[in-house]
């Protein structure tokens, strides 16, 4: 690859999935700039498009609907050689939060980083439940995040990190980060939570301040935010086993894809378990938001769920 060249990176993923925590990671990088949720490839500019516009309102040019994704960031690109030549990026994206596996493989194929974690704890995290509603059924959001997981195994210029791997082994994400993007990432990015956000006064990765509503971003990543018990349930026992197959799977693009078609087809045989609430898959769920200062404990759906889940305990118990 040539070092001139700049080529489109895209950050894929649904929320409570490490995305926003390897947009941070990647740009501590001064040849790697990751936009964030600006979606360049849509007419509506989004929340924080118009915080870019702010500091090039030429660049509107860019946001039209197309579905080649890359097309927009690569005029972008060249937009940002001409104003400011004093920087140059190998790579230029943007985080796209989607359980579509194909969203950036649509007309081109281009280099994603997707971003995964086990589905026992996604299901329950309180921003998942506020926004899949969980609690009433979790089959729905359960199905899409498998066939997310298992679909993304059928393009080979990409790459997958798993959240759980940011946390406990850290210096290897770094590691592999670099040799995806040949180049050297654990250079730049050691403690990259303390450097998210500070770049040069000119440097165009601060006209997007979406580190300031991301406090947990800026924390070390030593231990996970949830832990859960399932119970014992058959659509666990019909569920985890093909998603475990990939989640796990060590050598990522190890399955062919007439394997990979037939589990998706399997993965939609898994809706006749809907209606499914939240209570009835989960003994018990310990969750907790870090943000730089302290733990906080999430409420709303979440603590609904929960009590559900702590009652039936109860109940149970004084049964036996």
């Amino acid at each position: 690859m040539s070092r001139d060249k700049t080529d489109p990176l895209f950050i894929q993923g649904v929320q409570k999935t490490g995305t926003s925590t390897l947009v941070g990671m990647l740009n501590t990088h001064p040849e790697i700039f990751i936009l964030y949720e600006t979606r360049m490839d849509r007419s509506l500019v989004s929340k924080y498009g118009n915080q870019l516009l702010e500091g090039f309102p030429e660049a509107r040019r860019f946001f039209r609907n197309t579905s080649d994704i890359g097309q927009p960031y690569m005029e972008f690109t060249r937009f940002l050689e001409r104003r400011i030549p004093e920087f140059h990026y190998r790579y230029l994206g943007d985080k796209i939060i989607s359980l579509d596996s194909q969203e950036t493989h649509r007309v081109k194929s281009y280099r994603t980083i997707y971003a995964i974690r086990d589905v026992r704890t996604w299901l329950c995290k309180e921003q998942i439940i506020r926004h899949y509603r969980n609690d009433i059924d979790l089959i729905p959001p359960a199905i899409d995040y498998l066939r997310y997981v298992i679909g993304i195994h059928r393009y080979s210029n990409c790459l997958r990190i798993r959240l759980e791997d940011i946390v406990e082994r850290n210096d290897q994400v770094l590691s592999t980060l670099s040799q995806y993007l040949d180049l050297d990432i654990s250079l730049h990015a050691d403690h990259w939570w303390q450097k998210i956000g500070q770049y040069e006064s000119k440097n165009p990765k601060n006209l997007i301040k979406w580190f300031s509503g991301h406090a947990s971003s800026k924390v070390k990543p030593d231990r996970l935010d949830t832990v859960v018990e399932i119970k014992s349930h058959p659509f666990w026992n019909d569920f985890l086993p093909l998603f475990d197959k990939y989640y796990k799977a060590e050598v990522f693009r190890e399955f062919n894809i007439n394997e990979v078609n037939a589990d998706l087809a399997q993965a939609e045989d898994l809706l006749e378990y809907s209606p499914l609430p939240l209570d009835l898959c989960y003994k018990d769920i310990t969750s907790k938001r870090f943000t730089a200062k302290q733990d906080t404990a999430p409420q709303g759906y979440f603590f609904r769920a929960l009590r559900k889940i702590n009652s039936i305990a109860k109940k149970s118990k004084k049964h036996n």
